[in-house]
């Protein structure tokens, strides 16, 4: 991972840049480097039939703003692209025509985007155009996970025997181990990541405390947002590279 390189960051929704690299971005910004996020969609779908949807884009936008600045990315290095949310799969062509002009304004070291294994079709969106636009131009994908932890054996559990169930769990573990092979240890970048987190509070506090107001903390009663807060950053090649050792970036 190129920390000291700059780096473009896509991230399908508002807080997708925090809980996937947040102290990735963390840690560049902190080595020197020119850090771009580019905000794919508009956020506004979050909380559909709760909010009107215009006020939560305009809220979801101060939000990623503010989580930015937390990270140490601020002013002309935020791109909001305002695609629909929900809706980024039938946009493709346009993600990697906007993708494009951003890449040939100031070419960065490498990109950030949803891991290919990501269970949000908008993560896939942004992660099959980042890759078609990204390899003719000859530049790294680094696939960070999000939705990816939202799986068994990570945030769920499946009835059966208890050895079928050993052997469920080691096959998790060695696809993890054989698909991220680039680790980020984040040291004092995990506070930061919490810090910008925090300032997604669409995301992680009741709008005034209304219990039907979902919130990344209830998803896998919390083990979700457990698995996104560790002290490293899993990355995996946008397309598979030949086995080897992780590397591994300390903090």
């Amino acid at each position: 991972m190129p920390l000291g390189g700059d780096l473009l960051v896509l991230a399908p929704h508002p807080d997708d840049e925090t809980l996937g690299c947040g102290g990735t971005i963390w840690r560049a910004r902190q080595a020197g480097a020119r850090v771009t996020i580019a905000f794919v969609s508009d956020g506004s779908g979050s909380h559909s039939g709760l909010l009107d949807p215009a006020e939560l884009r305009e809220t979801r936008r101060r939000e990623a703003t503010a989580a930015a600045a937390a990270l140490g990315v601020e002013g002309d290095d935020l791109r909001f692209l305002d695609l629909p949310d929900g809706h980024l799969d039938g946009c493709r062509a346009e993600i990697a025509r906007r993708l494009g002009s951003l890449i040939a304004g100031r070419p960065p070291a490498a990109l950030l985007a949803p891991c290919r294994w990501d269970v949000s079709a908008d993560h896939l969106a942004v992660a099959r155009a980042a890759a078609a636009v990204a390899g003719p131009a000859g530049l790294p994908v680094y696939g960070y996970a999000t939705w990816f932890w939202d799986r068994w054996p990570w945030t769920s559990t499946r009835a059966g025997s208890w050895p079928a169930t050993m052997a469920r769990a080691g096959r998790g573990a060695w696809r993890l181990a054989s698909r991220f092979r680039t680790v980020v240890e984040l040291g004092e970048g995990l506070e930061a990541k919490r810090r910008a987190l925090a300032q997604h509070r669409t995301q992680v506090e009741r709008r005034g405390g209304d219990p039907a107001w979902p919130i990344l903390a209830d998803v896998a009663a919390g083990r979700f947002l457990e698995l996104n807060l560790q002290p490293v950053e899993l990355f995996a090649p946008a397309v598979p590279q030949a086995r080897g050792r992780r590397r591994r970036t300390q903090a």
